[in-house]
């Protein structure tokens, strides 16, 4: 971000700056994200994130593999009775 003009400190910095909450996108905005995420890729920064992330939600996954197992079930269940009652609504 640096050699693009930017002086941001943290790597989330850039898309939390005030300036840029406003519904109107500016051309500051604009350049701001373009430089953040060709900064990001040169450093290969998501590909090094997902990593690190995944290595650290693995046990956890494990751990609580039951749990999970039984809410993706659940979650299952729920979205096949959205899907049932929205073919019945079309019908009508």
């Amino acid at each position: 971000m640096k050699s693009s003009g930017f002086s941001y400190a943290t790597p989330l910095e850039a898309m939390s700056d005030h300036r840029f909450l406003g519904p109107a996108v500016s051309s500051l905005e604009r350049r701001t994200a373009v430089a953040d995420v060709m900064c990001k890729e040169s450093v290969q920064l998501p590909r090094v994130w997902l990593s690190v992330e995944s290595e650290k939600q693995q046990p956890l996954i494990q751990k609580h593999r039951k749990s999970l197992d039984k809410l993706h079930l659940m979650h299952q269940r729920k979205m096949k009775a959205v899907d049932d009652i929205l073919a019945t609504a079309a019908v009508r």
